[in-house]
């Protein structure tokens, strides 16, 4: 197997991992429940939700991907954010900058 074979191998599991984190919360209702927490706590604002998003972005970062950290991250903390009335592509692209 070449360099390039492993690398491409590494991705793919990395993409699989996160794929089956997503489908564990997403089947234990964890999704749901961790976007009304984040929109409690930062008490229906959207600056505090912000830096909120970004911290967890950058503690779940570590280590992983870009897109298989943003494909965990549009499920998580997506939601959270387009719940306080932020346009879709606005919270996709912080999403995004931030993993």
């Amino acid at each position: 197997m070449s360099a390039e074979g492993a690398r491409e191998g590494s991705g793919r599991l990395h993409v699989q991992e996160v794929s089956d984190q997503i489908q564990r919360v997403n089947r234990h209702f964890f999704a749901g429940a961790a976007t009304s927490c984040l929109v409690s706590f930062a008490k229906d604002q959207a600056l505090p939700l912000l830096f909120l998003a970004a911290g967890i972005s950058i503690v779940l970062g570590v280590g992983i991907p870009t897109i298989a950290v943003y494909v965990l991250l549009a499920s998580l903390v997506a939601p959270a954010l387009t719940r306080l009335g932020i346009e879709p592509i606005a919270v996709h692209l912080f999403v995004l900058i931030w993993a």
